[in-house]
């Protein structure tokens, strides 16, 4: 069975210019704003493929725990591999990782709602 996401106001966070640890996410989703978080259908987080592969793995479980208690909505993590050029999008479960089909589609709307939002 496929979990399907909304995608209709997603809140996108860009990790990219960091080197977070799992148990940075916690943090970083604290800091949301609560009218952006209201509004989001799922939060986002812009990834590193290396990102994935820490979230995924058994000792990230007690962060996986925290950010999911912390946040009632999807948490994503988007990632780019530039050696295939393909994208990865994976939803966060307290047991791991789930991929999640159509990353492309997904882009374009997780672009298209970060775009929007930087414009406000």
């Amino acid at each position: 069975m496929t979990e399907q996401v909304s995608l209709d106001q997603p809140y996108v966070i860009d990790l990219l210019s960091t080197k977070p640890s799992p148990a940075d996410v916690d943090i970083l989703l604290n800091r949301i704003p609560a009218g952006d978080f209201r509004r989001a259908t799922e939060i986002v987080l812009i990834c590193a493929e290396s990102f994935l592969s820490l979230m995924a793995d058994d000792r990230a479980r007690p962060a996986r725990e925290a950010a999911l208690e912390r946040i009632d909505k999807p948490i994503l993590l988007l990632a780019y591999d530039a050696a295939t050029a393909t994208h990865r999008l994976s939803r966060m479960s307290v047991s791991g990782l789930m991929e999640l089909p159509q990353p492309a589609t997904a882009v374009s709307r997780i672009r298209e709602y970060d775009l929007a939002r930087m414009g406000r």
